[in-house]
């Protein structure tokens, strides 16, 4: 199966190049794209300016000649694209095309600051109050003022810039803005909407509120992604725009072995830089979604615990070793389960952990050489929250990190000048080897702002037949545990290792003394032999 086709549908009054540098970007990540020249945008020769129905049409023809070539399609709108889009999947989902008997069909689209309508509303309608001052509306062509346009539409960009790109964009037909929807296409669909924070043309609580109408529209969730860009992210952020993209367009429209493939072309490549570095960081690891759970999860515990002011509990590590005004929540398999078991089955996170803590050797038993095989186990999980102006930690064996240092010696000691600062975005994640030297990094945030907090979600992995750092049998109830899916037992300890390490009483399973009534809850290998997807 090849890889997906991203099909974007401009906006109002843009021209297609105006695109290009967007597609490019997702051409150098894998992703091949087309663009829709709308019949909307510019005049036509004698023709009568276009409907919104005529650029669903456009689609249509476009895509649907896709599909039958068996592609794998995405569809993708920018502003004013959201409208035919929508409409145009009356006839492109996968459920219209095998109403009509033909194969495949566009399961996904992905709203980019886009107008997402309900059936019998149009542009006008939606937002025929509040048309920019420099749009001047006529009866069969609208155009826009330069300079006005410029500064709005191209916010995030120096104004010369965005004066030529202004310049560039010809009329749009009128008629197109007065068409309503006819079909609320995305309730056929996985839906995606990416909020574009400092919008000035679709302010960001407008596109929240469309998101709101699609989910009261279809019954479902609509996953949500945020820029913090102006109205054309695909032009001032092409790249930020063409990753997250690449990775919204992959994981659905793949087949099971070929998401498989390309998550193990994927693990490929953070193998490489991890061998060479230390260490990788991998972005977009949690989705929104996850994150935003997390996050709420964790917040009753943060709450309920005071600011570090001292060692006492922790004799051992240094004074400095966890920054004044931190907070630490640890055990956090008791405390979100929900959530840790998620993060514990995404494939990045288990492929990582097999590749380097998984283990084969032989060792006699008598005169027979017996093949053995090791796994992996949760060696820790923890929270970490630094209030505004927080310190870093000092480097230790994470946010700070020296690459390379996994291949020096003892006698070596690091410093801060040969730091790497991993300044990730949220829901990134910061893989390390144990044997490279990271730190907490700092909150560089002001104090006067009390609700700048830094938080991070440590969850560390180590060879199954050595001691934990943290025991999350004692760490968490029984009641907890009782709850707990077999594979993540097996990852945190409930199940003996490699040669019975591990074992209770007769050489038991830690996990046959946690039933009540029954003994044993089931068996089953390494949970890394196979990847879940």
């Amino acid at each position: 199966m090849a890889t997906p086709t991203v099909v974007i549908v401009p906006g109002s009054f843009a021209p297609s190049k105006h695109y290009r540098v967007f597609t490019d970007s997702l051409e150098r990540h894998g992703i091949n794209s087309r663009i829709i020249d709308t019949p909307s945008v510019g005049k036509r020769g004698n023709l009568p300016p276009a409907t919104m129905s005529d650029d669903a049409d456009e689609i249509t023809n476009v895509v649907s000649k896709l599909l039958d070539e068996g592609k794998e399609v995405v569809l993708m709108t920018h502003s004013y694209g959201g409208i035919p889009g929508t409409q145009s999947l009356s006839k492109l989902s996968r459920k219209a095309r095998k109403a009509e008997g033909k194969q495949g069909g566009v399961d996904k689209i992905i709203y980019l600051a886009s107008v997402v309508l309900q059936p019998g509303v149009s542009n006008l309608d939606a937002f025929g109050s509040a048309l920019p001052d420099f749009l001047d509306l006529k009866d069969d062509y609208m155009t826009l003022d330069p300079k006005g346009h410029a500064t709005h539409t191209f916010s995030d960009l120096p104004f010369d810039e965005a004066f030529e790109l202004a310049k560039q964009m010809p009329e749009h037909s009128t008629p197109s803005f007065r068409e309503p929807l006819t079909y609320p296409g995305y309730n056929d669909v996985e839906v995606h909407y990416v909020v574009c924070e400092q919008d000035q043309i679709i302010p960001p609580q407008f596109q929240r509120a469309m998101i709101e109408g699609v989910k009261a529209s279809s019954g479902r969730e609509v996953t949500v992604h945020s820029f913090d860009s102006g109205h054309v992210p695909t032009v001032s952020q092409p790249d930020n725009v063409s990753k997250t993209s690449a990775a919204l367009a992959l994981p659905t429209l793949c087949s099971k072995d070929l998401c498989k493939n390309l998550i193990l072309e994927v693990l490929r490549c953070i193998f490489k830089i991890i061998d060479r570095d230390g260490g990788v960081i991998v972005s977009n690891f949690l989705s929104p979604e996850l994150l935003k759970e997390s996050m709420a999860a964790i917040e009753p515990h943060f709450s309920d615990r005071k600011l570090y002011t001292s060692t006492s509990t922790h004799d051992e590590l240094r004074e400095d070793f966890f920054p004044k005004g931190s907070q630490r929540v640890y055990g956090l398999l008791a405390k979100m389960p929900e959530q840790i078991v998620k993060i514990m089955r995404l494939p990045v996170w288990q492929g990582i952990m097999a590749h380097y803590l998984n283990d084969e050797f032989s060792s006699y038993t008598g005169d027979k050489l017996v093949p053995q095989k090791s796994g992996y186990v949760l060696a820790s999980t923890a929270a970490l929250r630094l209030v505004p102006g927080a310190k870093p930690q000092p480097l230790h064996r994470a946010t700070a990190v020296i690459p390379g240092s996994h291949f020096w010696g003892a006698d070596r000691i690091p410093t801060l000048e040969e730091c790497t600062y991993a300044e990730m975005e949220p829901g990134s994640a910061l893989f390390t080897l144990g044997s490279t030297y990271h730190a907490a990094g700092e909150n560089k945030c002001d104090r006067s702002d009390p609700d700048a907090l830094r938080t991070l979600f440590a969850c560390f992995a180590q060879r199954d037949y050595y001691r934990l750092d943290q025991d999350e049998v004692l760490s968490t109830p029984i009641e907890i545990a009782r709850t707990l899916p077999d594979d993540i037992l097996r990852l945190a300890g409930y199940y003996k290792a490699v040669s019975g390490v591990g074992y209770v009483e007769d050489h038991q399973n830690p996990v046959e003394f946690m039933q009540k009534e029954e003994n044993g809850i089931g068996k089953f290998g390494p949970v890394s032999d196979k990847l879940m997807v």
